[in-house]
């Protein structure tokens, strides 16, 4: 942007002559000294356009020994950045502003000076000329004393002496209290604590203000500590200190310590409450022997406290206490030596500087523990702590875990003489896990990778494994719950329907029972419900086939009466909550039935309130054919994963016809992980095709419905693996679907089909409107729409929608494999078609016009491009990288900008060899083309409009089979955006998570790996957002264990209290399930124990388990019991804590 005045920059300022000075000149151009010689016009014209190299420059000057800066501008800003840079050469420094806004007077200039000849060094204030002394009064000083004189009710606040470190001085007020300003200026060892950055106050600070004062209050030499709990950190912000009181309370000698800043009004914040004991017998004795452990793990001070420092816990000096640490198991044994400063105190009972080195030595042991490894804990409590009094140091120290999970762990310490004696005694202290924002904190690592393309997909092997699929989607859950849905609900929420067709015709009729026209909007709905009410025997004298103008004026008998709808509607919703929505809303549409059919209620009007209704919406979400084919299509994607875990395969195309495709994709990106993802989506219901968002075009194409079927007939749309197809949409809507069966060539076809109801017919009718002509009957009809639909699709293989196919709650699904076709040798097909001539060719070097010539295509521009071509050849290393770099860069992005201003579909094939940005290594490589393939990746995102397709060809120019490979890439819109062709094969790019380690390998799928286990966890407390699924290892069963994959779990409000953190983990961890999320579930059992009898592998269970909320649960065998057929998982999932627990 700077590049067009540098002409007139250096012209101007062509006649400056410059010279060389006496001073030091450093220029923040180069961060280097400079003689005067060189300042001329190229000097300021780098000034202009290089960066600033304030830091270098500095850097020089403190090097030199310059440590007083003085900023020469109208308003002085950098004294900060001053600062923050000498900083990392740890040499102080001293900022001085010549003037401030608002403060640029002659008498603040000469204030500055001043100021900066103080920082100098000594000055001599002489001025010049004898100034005459003065004597002093020759009168005795009388030595009086003019002190007020202290009273009772005095603090005497100046005259109190600070009677401890830590504690401070007494309060007046107070019998048992004391109070302190605790700075770290004021105590240097409380800076050497910080945590996450921050000078935070030692755990072990407040252990030692405990014991003062119970020695300096209540006279007690030896002091018992008790139920110590730290609630909150005490935090001392740059440049502030806090004022603390410590007080006793009560018989039982109760206390807390309690801060807020100094000279402020803040509240006080309670940061340690306790109980202090007088210990009359110890009753410390001799531990261990200090054994010397071949077998265990020695960690040296240097990697404890590097390791420390990693985790955010930075120890100065004064923390710095062990010398080494042993591991054995979950035990420690640590060496001390310790700092001067704390072999010599006297003024502390048990200094926190030794008692926070059995803290520390905790880090060390729990980074052996594979699933606790890296993290932080942080003291929250002590159970008992025992320190006789006596000025014996310690040596060693010995430490034990107790209990330990993912966010608290329990232990024991004890300091230790040289030959093995107890000095101090701490009994279950609680550590909680501590998550901070800097340290050892590293944003997710992401890797670029190369995977084959197989250019038909997975669809070649889906047939192959469909018995597996299909295994996988079957319901686990037995017969029972379709039969109570099949058998009791659809008849009852269909009888509802009947009662309201019949409520309405008796009301329309006239005493002959002669019927009234009806509205011609609803004269299909009118035709149907007498047909359905003849047929089920209510009406009489009605024929099958009777248009309206048959029904007008023939009399129609009324027969027995069906159960009123009112009471159909209270059997529902008493003995079958489940169907709610459904009752509920045939009731609304029932109770307004007759205007409608009168025309007094506008059909359209009507339905599209309906559909807009919070009801409706409900129904489409939670209904109970929705929620069964949520969860059949769940189990399908879920078993595909499961394969595709196995396999090799790069892409999975799939075609989705109806539903709701941003389901699916969301299914598939959970499922379906490490494959790329292209699914195209299309719906004769235009209402619905508009509310599809386009926000994600890496992975959804939306296809309009008319084109669709165009580009199916045409063979344009094929290669797909997944055939999706709602099998609900009206079976007139499919004139030309044959050709379905050719778009998915050897993969297959998934049809959900709703199993043939009234009560659907009857919702979905009204609320699509249909305007059917009188004589079609097909809104009560939608029985054969999939079996139609199958039949076009399937070659030979006969579809069953009622018994051989796969269904839970009204909802079925047909896995249908498709045959071959030779649409599926499209690819091959196009592998000998080149280019066509009319593209526009753009080479913008001479590498690329020569890989243009040999790809045999001219350097032209059409009129009428059907695709353009970018080529820029490899960089050949002749001439300037960066100068190449930039040049390519700006006439691509000019490129770019003019491709997006045209707003074409047209294809843009951009031809950069070596210039994928991939992990690996290639003998040769290409800056230039990588960084302008970087580019068109920015602009593929940000404007998704733009049809580009990167393609890197890494092969043999000359070869015949890698040009003809190369020219197929140029003629067709793969479904892969950036492509690598080397000499045999075509690869495409995917991100993959890598370990931040680079030596640890990047965990892949295997076929024993099984399916993927996870469970729902926080890392810190608080708020239900940080909650967040962990993937979770596969772990062997003991002989009296079972395992379950979970199918519900019931919430209760102990989780949510724990989520929130409002129960801690002493609170919980020793209950059944632990500190865990979910103490209740039903699933299916997985696995068994050796002496587990009473329940084998598929049984449906109901129990209690620890950590529920996750896909697998391995508990007791005598925690789980058969669940009875008739019930739901989600019923009894609520039924173990409120049935078996008191």
């Amino acid at each position: 942007a700077m590049a067009p005045i540098a002409e007139e920059i250096t012209t101007n300022l062509a006649d400056l002559t410059p010279q060389s000075g006496t001073g030091c000149f450093v220029a923040t151009v180069t961060g280097n000294q400079h003689s005067g010689e060189n300042l001329g016009a190229d000097y300021w014209w780098h000034n202009v356009r290089e960066p600033v190299q304030f830091a270098s420059a500095l850097s020089t000057l403190i090097d030199d020994g310059f440590t007083v800066f003085v900023e020469i501008s109208p308003h002085a800003i950098l004294q900060r950045y001053l600062i923050q840079g000498a900083e990392h050469k740890n040499v102080p420094i001293r900022a001085v502003p010549l003037a401030r806004q608002n403060a640029d007077g002659l008498l603040d200039i000469c204030e500055a000076v001043l100021r900066i000849k103080l920082h100098l060094g000594p000055t001599d204030f002489a001025t010049g000329k004898k100034i005459p002394f003065i004597d002093l009064p020759k009168y005795p000083w009388q030595r009086q004393r003019y002190w007020a004189t202290e009273t009772s009710e005095g603090y005497n606040l100046i005259l109190r002496d600070r009677i401890h470190p830590l504690l401070g001085y007494p309060l007046t007020e107070a019998p048992l209290g004391w109070e302190n300003i605790l700075d770290p200026e004021v105590l240097p060892y409380l800076a050497d604590h910080q945590v996450d950055g921050a000078v935070v106050l030692p755990g072990a600070a407040y252990v030692e203000m405990a014991l003062a004062a119970a020695k300096l209050g209540l006279g007690w030499e030896d002091t018992e500590l008790r139920a110590l709990e730290i609630r909150h950190p005490l935090v001392f912000e740059a440049g502030q200190s806090r004022t603390v009181h410590t007080r006793i309370f009560g018989l039982d000698h109760r206390f807390s310590i309690q801060s807020r800043r100094r000279l402020s009004e803040d509240e006080w914040i309670e940061h340690a409450v306790g109980q202090v004991r007088e210990a009359g017998d110890p009753g410390l004795h001799r531990l261990i022997d200090l054994p010397q452990l071949s077998d265990a793990v020695v960690v040296d001070a240097a990697t404890h406290y590097r390791q420390a420092s990693a985790l955010g816990l930075n120890y100065g000096a004064s923390f710095q206490g062990i010398s080494a640490l042993t591991l054995f198991g979950h035990t420690v044994l640590a060496s001390l030596n310790l700092p001067q400063s704390v072999q010599t105190d006297e003024a502390h009972i048990l200094h926190p500087a030794l008692l926070d080195l059995c803290f520390q030595s905790l880090l060390a042991l729990v980074a052996q523990e594979p699933q606790q490894a890296g993290a932080t804990y942080l003291p929250v409590q002590i159970g008992r702590l025992i320190s006789p009094h006596g000025t014996l140091k310690p040596s060693h120290l010995h430490g034990e875990i107790k209990r330990l999970s993912a966010h608290s762990v329990v232990a024991d310490f004890s300091l230790l003489a040289a030959d093995g004696r107890v000095i101090t005694q701490l009994s279950d202290c609680r550590f909680r896990a501590a998550h901070f924002s800097t340290g050892r904190a590293r944003p997710p690592l992401w890797v670029t990778e190369r995977l084959p393309l197989r250019p038909h997909g997975v669809s070649s092997r889906l047939s192959a494994c469909l018995p597996s699929i299909r295994a996988q989607t079957a319901p686990s859950q037995g017969t029972i719950l379709r039969q109570r849905y099949h058998e009791e609900i659809r008849p009852l929420l269909d009888a509802l329907v009947i009662a309201y067709a019949y409520e309405s015709v008796r009301t329309l009729a006239d005493a002959q029972g002669v019927l009234p026209p009806t509205s011609p909007a609803a004269q299909s709905l009118y035709i149907g419900l007498l047909a359905q009410l003849s047929t089920q025997g209510y009406i009489q004298g009605y024929i099958q086939g009777h248009t309206q103008a048959d029904v007008i004026g023939s009399e129609i008998r009324l027969a027995a009466a069906p159960p009123a709808g009112t009471d159909i509607w209270t059997l529902l919703n008493h003995d079958y909550p489940e169907a709610n929505a459904e009752a509920t809303l045939i009731a609304r549409l029932g109770a307004r039935l007759t205007r409608v059919l009168m025309g007094q209620s506008e059909m359209s009007i009507f339905a599209r309130e309906m559909a807009q209704s919070a009801l409706f919406n409900q129904w489409q979400t939670e209904g109970l054919v929705q929620v069964g084919g949520g969860l059949l299509a769940t189990n399908f994607w879920r078993g595909l994963g499961h394969w595709a875990q196995q396999s090799d395969d790069s892409l999975l195309r799939v075609l989705q016809i109806g539903g709701n495709p941003i389901h699916t994709v969301a299914q598939l990106r959970i499922h379906l992980p490490s494959l790329g993802l292209s699914v195209v989506a299309t719906t004769p219901n235009q209402e619905a095709f508009a509310s599809w968002p386009t926000d994600d075009p890496q992975h959804l194409t939306l296809i309009p419905w008319t084109q669709c079927v165009q580009k199916l007939a045409q063979a344009e749309l094929a290669d797909f693996d997944v055939v999706w197809i709602d099998g609900a949409l009206s079976a007139e809507e499919w004139p030309e679907v044959a050709d379905l069966g050719r778009a998915a060539a050897g993969g297959l076809a998934v049809i959900q089909q709703p199993a043939h109801a009234l009560y659907l017919d009857f919702i979905s009718g009204l609320a699509a409107h249909r305007e059917d002509s009188a004589q079609d009957e097909s809104m009560f009809e939608s029985s054969v729409r999939a079996q139609r639909l199958g039949s076009l699709l399937a070659n030979d293989a006969e579809v069953q929608f009622e018994s051989g196919d796969v269904q839970r709650m009204g909802m079925s699904m047909a896995i249908t494999p498709l045959g071959d076709s030779t649409v599926g040798q499209a690819t091959d097909t196009n592998a000998n078609k080149a280019p066509p001539q009319s593209d526009t060719v753009v080479a913008l070097n001479a590498a690329g016009q020569d890989l243009a010539h040999r790809l045999e295509m001219a350097t032209i521009k059409s009129t009428e491009p059907t695709a353009t071509v970018f080529i820029h050849g490899a960089w050949t290393g002749s001439g300037d990288l960066n100068t190449e770099t930039v040049h390519s860069a700006t006439q691509f992005l000019s490129l770019l900008q003019q491709w997006g201003a045209h707003e074409s579909s047209q294809p843009i094939y951009l031809v950069l060899p070596f210039g994928a940005l991939d992990n690996t290594d290639d003998a040769q490589s290409c800056p230039v083309n990588a960084a302008l393939w970087g580019m068109a990746r920015v602009a593929m995102n940000e404007q998704p409009s733009l049809n580009l397709y990167l393609i890197d060809p890494r092969g043999d120019w000359t070869d015949a089979a890698f040009h003809t490979r190369l020219l197929a890439a140029l003629s067709t819109e793969s479904p892969e955006r950036e492509l690598i062709l080397t000499a045999t094969e075509t690869h495409t790019l995917r991100a993959v998570t890598a370990s931040t380690e680079p030596s640890a390998p990047r965990v892949t799928p295997r076929a024993d790996r099984g399916e993927p286990r996870y469970q729902l966890g926080f890392t810190v407390p608080g708020q239900l957002r940080h909650l967040h699924w962990q993937a979770v290892s596969e772990r062997a069963l003991a002989d009296d264990e079972v395992e379950l994959r979970v199918h519900a779990v019931g919430l209760n409000f102990r989780d949510v209290m724990f989520a929130m953190g409002l129960l801690g983990d002493e609170a919980v961890e020793n209950g059944f399930s632990g500190a865990s999320l979910g103490l209740e579930c039903a699933g299916v059992i997985t696995r068994v124990g050796a002496k587990v009898t009473h329940v084998a592998v598929g049984d449906a269970v109901l129990g209690f388990g620890p950590q529920c909320f996750a896909s697998h649960v391995v508990t007791r065998g005598n925690a789980v019991a058969k669940m009875p057929e008739q019930w739901q998982f989600t019923e009894a999932a609520t039924i173990p804590t409120v049935f078996f627990t008191v």
